[in-house]
């Protein structure tokens, strides 16, 4: 029996590491999970068999009740005190493999990430040789050149009038276009697409504080995204606890908890959904001005292109890395964390220029200001409503149905009147918040965050064997250490992979 069952700490996990570190002569220890329900009360106990056991002989040992010690069952119910019945379910038996054995579609998946990752290495190096090359090609006509100047300085006149450097540099002009040759086309264009792929272009202004579109762009977006982004990684960052009804009951009784993984989090989602529709939509607008208003098959097809190009590469990345892991990494013994939904991806991008905006003249701030109030009045509104409600209704609730039905729009209408108000000038100190140039680095990699922060907590998840004790400190640890891993792999797969098949060439 483990400490604080009565907050909710009723698995018995046993040591894995332990139990697979047993070796016979003829067999190894095998780490298994029984699954078990006595009355409402769902837990698992491990349990160490030889390799030689598959799942349905350890059921049947667990059924006939042979896995004792003498008089002593291995997988005791609980006692009286805890629960009134002794009858106990079995529900499964899991059993973890000491060998790894992917199948092929793990390997393919496994493939086409390392294909991801070579693709961009490898324009990398040939990119760096290429330069190596010209720049030896430069210093030997740097020399030569002033080896024919000699000791004619600059402005000196000769004897027929002209001076030294423009005869010498008419003579080299001369040599240079008669010794090089054009490069012919073909090998121009591998040049400069493999300066597209490498990381000499692709790590260019991705940590830059400094906006490269003209007047900023919608500047108070990046502080949004990030703290967005930061909100929902706080609400995964929950390990698994082994006081679990203390923390649900802290974190579910107070609004101070609203960023933890109980809480309304859901509402980080729609806000990166809210800047999703509004980029795609600025981006789908700037198309069809740069189209003189008309609406064509061609225009439609160039910027569906660009969204897949966009996003799908590093999804696609993510994706098979995720089910090339399954393969290699161990089962969760403490049990799986939650990830957010796939399909909710942060579509972002950046243009030369954006659709007009009408402004409030300036005798309507008292309007700005009274939108500021309902705005943050309606914010508190869903967040709060989000506690009052939190209990499952037994009937039929009009409280719970209107909420459900409009919650989510009303925090959308107002995330939006904040960028609205920001950008059009009544932001105040919250705009120059929003706006401050450390947002954009983190920014800039938010999409690779989004999509790879699960990965780091169901690793981190993973390799726990038994669960730990809820303090405000230690979640505050992880949750630091998970963004601090996530920021690293993000800036990685940003410049690797996201910004690599993109197929952008800035010339340095």
């Amino acid at each position: 029996m483990g400490s604080n069952v009565e907050g909710g700490n009723v698995n018995q996990p046993g040591s894995q590491q332990q139990c697979q570190s047993a070796h016979g002569s003829t067999f190894s220890g095998q780490y298994c999970q029984v699954f078990r329900q006595q009355e409402t009360v769902r837990y698992f106990v491990g349990i160490c068999v030889p390799d030689s056991c598959k799942e349905e002989d350890v059921e049947m040992l667990v059924l006939y009740g042979r896995l004792q010690i003498g008089q002593t069952s291995l997988i005791p119910p609980f006692p009286s005190i805890l629960v009134n019945q002794t009858a106990q379910a079995l529900l499964m038996t899991h059993c973890l493999s000491n060998t790894v054995s992917p199948d092929a579609f793990e390997v393919t998946c496994l493939f086409v990430c390392s294909v991801m990752v070579a693709i961009p290495l490898a324009a990398t190096l040939l990119t760096a040789i290429i330069r190596w090359k010209k720049n030896r090609e430069v210093s030997p006509s740097l020399e030569s050149s002033s080896i024919y100047t000699g000791l004619n300085l600059y402005g000196t006149l000769k004897s027929n009038g002209s001076s030294g450097s423009e005869r010498n540099g008419g003579s080299l002009e001369e040599k240079d276009s008669t010794s090089h040759k054009p490069l012919c086309f073909p090998r121009s264009c591998v040049n400069r697409g493999l300066e597209a792929l490498s990381l000499q272009n692709t790590s260019q202004g991705v940590l830059s504080t400094s906006s490269s579109i003209p007047g900023g762009g919608y500047s108070s977006l990046n502080g949004i995204r990030v703290l967005s982004l930061f909100w929902i990684m706080c609400g995964h960052s929950n390990p698994v606890f082994y006081n679990k009804k203390h923390w649900e009951k802290e974190v579910q009784s107070n609004p101070l908890y609203v960023i933890a993984g109980p809480g309304p989090g859901f509402l980080a989602v729609d806000t990166f959904l809210v800047l999703g529709g509004l980029l795609s939509a600025r981006s789908l607008l700037n198309s069809i001005n740069r189209a003189d208003g008309k609406l064509s098959i061609s225009m439609v097809a160039s910027y569906l292109f660009n969204r897949i190009k966009r996003i799908q590469p590093l999804h696609l990345f993510i994706l098979c890395f995720s089910t090339g892991l399954n393969s290699l990494e161990q089962r969760c013994v403490c049990g799986c964390g939650r990830r957010p939904d796939a399909d909710d991806h942060c579509f972002w991008c950046h243009h030369d220029c954006a659709p007009a905006a009408a402004r409030l003249p300036d005798n309507f701030r008292w309007q700005a200001a009274l939108g500021w109030f309902c705005c943050l009045s309606l914010l508190a509104v869903v967040v709060g409503l989000a506690y009052v409600l939190k209990e499952e209704p037994t009937s039929l609730s009009l409280p719970h149905a209107f909420y459900q039905g409009l919650h989510r729009t009303l925090w959308a209408l107002a995330v939006t009147w904040i960028i609205v108000a920001c950008e059009e000038g009544y932001g105040g100190f919250i705009k120059s918040f929003l706006s401050l140039g450390f947002w954009l680095p983190l920014s800039n990699i938010s999409f690779a965050c989004y999509l790879s922060h699960p990965i780091v907590i169901v690793i981190y998840i993973g390799l726990q064997e038994t669960p730990i004790h809820y303090t405000d400190l230690n979640f505050m640890y992880i949750f630091l250490g998970h963004l601090v891993l996530t920021l690293v792999l993000s800036y990685v797969l940003t410049v690797l992979i996201e910004k690599t098949y993109l197929l952008k060439y800035s010339r340095t």
